[in-house]
């Protein structure tokens, strides 16, 4: 696993520290953190697959904590937060789920 520093969920895209721009955690610390995104529910070393994010999606996007769901929030936008990798093919899945 390589070291790059993340700021956003690489399920759904939700920033992990608030909006703050100053802070990031490394690949390896977020995978072993076990911490849960507000957002989309994953728990980082568990969750973190492909998989959960299909299923995320496939599930009309929902807020593990809806309270925290921001008033105009547009999960395709979020979405475009992720890493390069684990966004391949969410476009693809999201036309197929919806026709």
């Amino acid at each position: 696993m390589d070291e790059r520093l993340h700021q956003y969920c690489p399920i759904c895209g939700y920033h992990l520290f608030g909006g703050d721009s100053t802070k990031a955690i490394g690949s390896m610390c977020l995978h072993v953190s076990y911490d849960i995104c507000e957002c989309c529910g994953c728990e980082f070393g568990l969750d973190d697959t492909p998989e959960y994010r299909a299923e995320w999606i496939a599930n009309g996007f929902e807020w593990l904590y809806p309270d925290k769901k921001p008033a105009a929030w547009d999960p395709y936008e979020q979405l475009k937060n992720c890493e390069p990798d684990w966004n391949k093919g969410w476009q693809d899945y999201v036309h197929k789920s919806t026709d």
